[in-house]
């Protein structure tokens, strides 16, 4: 593990975060913690706030009140303009009437997504109509790239994806848009009210942040040996449309291609199975590189303290510069951002190399 700890240079600032109901409630937010994800799952956020005084009106509103939606935005400095960083649903509200504080838990509206029994068929469909489909039923707006192969088992109707995966006894919304967005290798996340479902990147994006190690609070970098060597994939698939037995064996070889960083993280020995149905040729070895890149990824990350950023989401990119040996270009995985009203806003970012 590389670690660098020092305090920002970054001149003072005076951050601010409002939130507010569905209904135009207006929370006194005193701390937030928002935790967001590229784990296709849903963000959540965790506020305290200080009601005023004599409020006996609205703690019956926090007390009795049913599908509480709040939208929190940060401001990172008194004259910058507020910006949304999440929007959802109270899960939990905790009241303390002796010091007038209240608590609230949640997630953003993929949690909706995560609650609903999936009871549908869906023949002759592309992923993408599907997520349009899905997202009609949740009053969410579909932000999806077109595809174009039809998903599901081959029978005399077409192509049919079925309701329930194999071994499960039940399944969600968010359980078949998360394995359309695998199979597609698509990014797959709601912000606000909008369902995105998008190709995932595997080159620089132009627009990548900048990011110097010297601007940050705290570096970490840590990287997990494995017991064994070169990671394998095997890919096997019963493709019922041609009657025919697909598999595919691929090697994660070290080369010079490879991130310098990761270069030395690789050894010989375990294979990891992956048994999926109907898939083409093509699709299984497009499986087994997103799986070996998810295996090479998952040996190493980047973790970052930095002053609060509200450009920094996850699935996005930036360029570390400045680190003596860890230059290069990361994809975040996780963000915890975190505001104060006396300690301002600050973030713990998580990422992998690219």
């Amino acid at each position: 593990m590389i670690i660098s700890n020092r305090v920002s240079g970054i001149r003072n600032r005076s951050p601010r975060l409002k939130a507010a109901t569905q209904t135009g409630y207006s929370l006194g937010v005193t701390a937030a913690r928002i935790f967001s994800t590229d784990s296709l799952s849903a963000d959540r956020f965790v506020l305290s706030a200080v009601l005023p005084a004599g409020s006996d009106g609205e703690r019956q509103h926090w007390i009795a009140g049913s599908a509480i939606e709040v939208d929190i935005a940060i401001s990172p400095d008194q004259n910058a303009p507020y910006q949304g960083i999440i929007q959802g649903r109270v899960d939990q509200v905790t009241l303390d009437p002796l010091h007038n504080t209240l608590h609230l838990t949640g997630r953003d509206f993929s949690a909706s997504l995560l609650q609903h029994p999936l009871r549908e068929t869906f023949v002759n469909q592309t992923a993408s109509e599907i997520v349009k489909h899905i997202a009609g039923q949740h009053n969410l707006e579909p932000r999806t790239t077109a595809t174009y192969a039809m998903i599901g088992r081959t029978d005399n109707g077409g192509h049919t994806k079925f309701t329930l995966p194999r071994h499960t006894s039940a399944t969600t919304h968010w359980d078949l848009l998360a394995d359309l967005a695998r199979s597609e290798n698509y990014d797959l996340y709601v912000f606000g009210r909008q369902l995105h479902f998008h190709p995932r990147s595997s080159s620089l994006n132009e627009t990548a942040k900048q990011l110097h190690c010297g601007d940050a609070i705290d570096v970490r970098f840590q990287r997990v040996l494995p017991m064994s060597a070169t990671p394998t994939v095997s890919v096997e698939s019963w493709n019922a449309k041609t009657q025919t037995v697909i598999k595919h064996f691929e090697e994660f070889h070290v080369n010079g291609d490879l991130n310098p960083i990761a270069s030395d993280l690789i050894s010989s020995g375990s294979t990891l199975h992956i048994m999926r149905p109907n898939l083409a040729r093509s699709d299984a070895e497009l499986l087994a590189r997103q799986y070996g890149g998810d295996l090479l990824n998952g040996m190493s990350h980047l973790e970052l303290t930095v002053p609060g950023d509200v450009n920094l989401r996850p699935r996005e990119q930036f360029i570390l510069t400045g680190s003596s040996g860890l230059d290069g270009t990361y994809r975040i995985v996780s963000l915890e951002s975190s505001f104060h009203n006396r300690r301002g806003f600050i973030q713990k970012v998580l990422a992998h190399t690219m």
